[in-house]
């Protein structure tokens, strides 16, 4: 039992400690080709900063948005600075100075709207899930994968008895582990299906997409919305409209350009 419980150990301290390839990416802290936006941040020139970056975005790039937020909140618009910093924080999870600055985005803008609306629409098991991006959980399911295996065939190739190969102890534990990441990966995909968004302006939340229904919520900038469904629009209106969900039970919608999908 000691060597089972040693060998589970084991493959929970290489998944957990071992860096996976996919997060093998440039330093969140890189500023690129932003030399002159990087000159301006070093010199306290905040907005100047800003224009530079905005000059030449590059989406889905963590450095870009750590730069953005980090920039917007330099200059005290928390709201902006939180919701690149969690864009930069989806795309490249766990690095310490994106979450550092995240955080600290975070306590300021709770500190102006309320830490209630930082996230009001998402459940724990949705803001659970929004801790573990898909690579992490793939990667960590492929590992137990892998090793279940492995014990199988090692159980197999010294009993050459079917019974022992699946009642083993560290068989066991490794069912165990492998069925706890295929639930963390069920709630992920199901988390997925009402992605998360956050509000990049504040926003009047109202019960059909279009200015003229009624009005439901005021959303703040900074706050989370869980996407339900695809974009509407209204005939001959150029705005599209997404359906959210904007609290536990609320549900309404927005303008699809206020939108920063996570």
């Amino acid at each position: 039992m000691r060597r089972a419980l040693g060998l589970f150990l084991f493959v929970v301290f290489i998944t957990v400690w071992v860096p996976h390839p996919a997060f093998a990416t440039k330093g969140a802290d890189s500023w690129a080709e932003w030399d002159e936006a990087k000159s301006h941040f070093d010199s306290g020139r905040w907005s100047e900063a800003l224009a530079g970056l905005l000059a030449h975005a590059r989406p889905n790039d963590s450095s870009y948005y750590y730069n953005l937020g980090t920039t917007y909140y330099q200059l005290g618009n928390t709201g902006l600075a939180v919701a690149n910093l969690e864009k930069a924080n989806r795309i490249r999870p766990h690095h310490s100075d994106i979450q550092a600055n995240l955080s600290l985005a975070r306590q300021s803008l709770s500190q102006k709207i309320g830490s209630e609306r930082l996230d009001p629409a998402s459940s724990w098991v949705e803001q659970l899930a929004d801790q573990v991006s898909f690579d992490e959980v793939r990667a960590t399911l492929g590992f137990f994968t892998l090793a279940l295996i492995m014990i199988w065939i090692r159980n197999y190739a010294r009993t050459q008895q079917i019974k022992t190969v699946f009642f083993h102890p560290a068989a066991y534990l490794g069912t165990l582990a492998l069925s706890i990441t295929l639930a963390v990966y069920g709630i992920r995909l199901w988390a997925n299906s009402h992605p998360c968004a956050i509000l990049l302006e504040k926003q009047t939340i109202r019960s059909g997409p279009g200015d003229h229904f009624q009005l439901l919520e005021e959303a703040e900038l900074g706050s989370k919305l869980r996407i339900l469904g695809p974009l509407s629009s209204q005939e001959g209106a150029d705005e599209n409209w997404n359906q959210v969900r904007y609290s536990s039970e609320g549900i309404g919608w927005v303008k699809s350009k206020s939108l920063l999908i996570l």
